[in-house]
């Protein structure tokens, strides 16, 4: 028998365990169960180099083609703990998102080896030794009722937010338009998270750049935010992630500090200090020098947990990340300039 170290912990990146990349399937008998990983480019690389030109063998049983005499054992401290069949069409490609399948004759069983499975692939990621204890199963109704408490939370948090708004500047027309730019930023991040709309995208980037490019033929004032933004944002755009109970948390915390730096913006323009004579302008630039600083601060934060976290960290901070950067480069200045409205 031939072992060759292929992939090690530090390659598996990425295992993904949102419904998207991950799941059952029930079949004649029994059933199925998937999942994907991300690999390291050089893990992948090499994972090609092991199986080029591997002999294939069909399996009557399933159907399927797989290389022959060729297995992926999994290791954890240094014990084989499982053993993979190698599909034929991975032969001699460097793939990072391989998927991983498997099949038992019960769902617990094939949700308890898919979960096994996650587990001792995460296990190569983290800077201990990891021993399973127990595998536990949130069923989908379970599931349901966490994702429904935490979408109550968050309307109740808007309610109460708004009512204290309210109560501060005894109008509806400041209270209306931070509701509106507060629903704007959420539409915003899910339009950013959601999958296959990379032409959408690409289209906006199009049009964003034709925007800016007659404005400075008309030789309107353009800021540099409005080039970062007209850029950026249909980029982040192009990018996709799972929307879960982690980025739900992610948009809260990019709304309540977004929330923040709106009443900043009021307060400094609407009902700021009168002892010096500020124009407006002046003011939304003080209201913003204090915006930006808090807002890099926040993206200080979640750069380590977007690097270096895994799973479900990864999504709140990217989410967090995202909706800061959708803030300070889109919905600030559009509320900026309703507020300078209002107070001229």
């Amino acid at each position: 028998m031939f072992l060759a170290d292929v992939l090690s912990g530090d390659d598996v990146e990425i295992v993904f365990t949102d419904p998207q990349h991950s799941g059952l399937m029930p079949i004649q008998g029994g059933y199925n169960f998937y999942f994907s990983i991300q690999v390291s480019v050089d893990g992948a690389q090499r994972f090609a180099e092991v199986t080029s030109g591997a002999e294939k063998f069909l399996d009557i049983n399933s159907g399927d083609e797989y290389l022959k005499d060729m297995q992926i054992l999994l290791f954890l401290d240094g014990k084989v703990v499982s053993s993979l069949r190698i599909s034929a069409d991975l032969e001699g490609k460097a793939i990072q998102t391989p998927q991983i399948t498997g099949s038992r004759p019960e769902k617990e069983s094939a949700v308890e080896e898919k979960l096994r499975l996650q587990t001792i692939l995460r296990s190569g990621a983290l800077p201990t030794t990891l021993e399973t204890a127990s595998v536990d199963v949130v069923s989908p109704t379970l599931g349901a009722g966490f994702f429904t408490s935490a979408i109550n939370a968050a309307l109740l948090a808007a309610a109460a937010v708004m009512l204290v708004i309210i109560i501060r500047y005894r109008s509806i027309k400041v209270a209306l338009p931070l509701a509106l730019i507060g629903l704007c930023e959420i539409v915003i991040i899910l339009g950013l998270a959601a999958t296959n709309d990379v032409g959408i995208w690409s289209v906006v980037l199009v049009a964003n750049l034709g925007v800016l490019l007659v404005s400075l033929m008309k030789k309107q004032e353009i800021d540099i935010y409005a080039w970062v933004g007209a850029v950026l944002i249909p980029m982040l755009g192009m990018m996709s992630w799972t929307i879960d109970l982690a980025v739900i948390g992610g948009i809260i915390a990019a709304i309540g500090t977004g929330m923040d730096q709106l009443i900043i913006i009021t307060d400094e323009t609407i009902s700021g200090k009168k002892e010096r004579a500020y124009t407006m302008k002046e003011k939304i630039k003080r209201a913003f020098f204090i915006i930006f600083g808090a807002a890099s601060t926040t993206i200080a934060a979640m750069l380590p947990l977007m690097f270096l976290g895994i799973g479900l960290i990864r999504g709140f901070a990217i989410t967090t990340i995202v909706g800061v950067l959708v803030g300070i480069l889109v919905t600030r200045p559009a509320f900026a300039k309703i507020v300078e409205r209002m107070g001229s």
